[in-house]
């Protein structure tokens, strides 16, 4: 990924916050999307206990809710196996 400081990033399925938070420590301003709202609340916490600013929301991963070229870069990280629609997925991030 190279050096990631300032860079806007989107983390797609963050479940525990584990990717995002690090990409927060490392400098990125970080946006990361869940669908569980349950799993939300608990990377909130993480975000709070850890002194990291990480925007998480709820959102499905095929139906992106953000403007064309908001992000510089998108991860996903053991997720995309659990999407029901990959030309979806594709398609937004594409965009």
């Amino acid at each position: 990924m190279g050096a990631i400081g300032n860079k806007k990033i989107l983390d797609i399925g963050s479940s525990h916050g584990n990717c995002a938070l690090t990409l927060a420590k490392a400098g990125a301003i970080v946006t990361s999307i869940v669908i569980s709202p349950k799993l939300i609340e608990g990377c909130n916490r993480r975000s709070i206990f850890n002194n990291l600013p990480v925007n998480f929301q709820i959102m499905n991963a095929c139906a992106l809710s953000f403007p064309d070229n908001t992000f510089d870069l998108i991860v996903c990280v053991r997720t995309i196996h659990h999407l029901p629609d990959l030309d979806s997925f594709f398609s937004e991030c594409k965009r």
